[in-house]
């Protein structure tokens, strides 16, 4: 009996520990298979680049500086960059480049100029 059980034990400790392993390989494999993949979102293209809204507000105000990069916006219903300036904001549709606004100190002093 003893001998019987010398010789089982061995077979028996090596068969549960191959079941945990499957186990243990088989969750990881179906929990693997449950990851959510990411979701690829496009973002509109407008025919005006924010480089180009940048160059465009730095051609309407050519001595205020670009502090801050253009970002799109909306400006009373229409898409836009908005251009942040050392002297204000300037607001470039995204589409035609036509300049919406010019909030600059500069613009403004010379509008009192006139």
């Amino acid at each position: 009996m003893k001998t019987l059980i010398v010789r089982v034990f061995p077979v028996l400790f090596v068969a549960v520990a191959l079941m945990a392993m499957v186990t243990m390989i088989w969750s990881r494999s179906s929990s693997a298979a449950n990851i959510a993949q990411p979701v690829v979102v496009q973002s509109p293209t407008y025919a005006i680049s924010y480089e180009q809204a940048g160059g465009i507000a730095k051609d309407t105000e050519p001595y205020a500086a670009i502090i801050e990069a253009p970002v799109i916006t909306s400006y009373q219903g229409t898409v836009a960059y908005i251009v942040t300036m050392d002297t204000g904001t300037i607001y470039v549709e995204a589409n035609t480049g036509r300049v919406l606004s010019n909030n600059t100190l500069i613009a403004e002093g010379n509008a009192q100029h006139n």
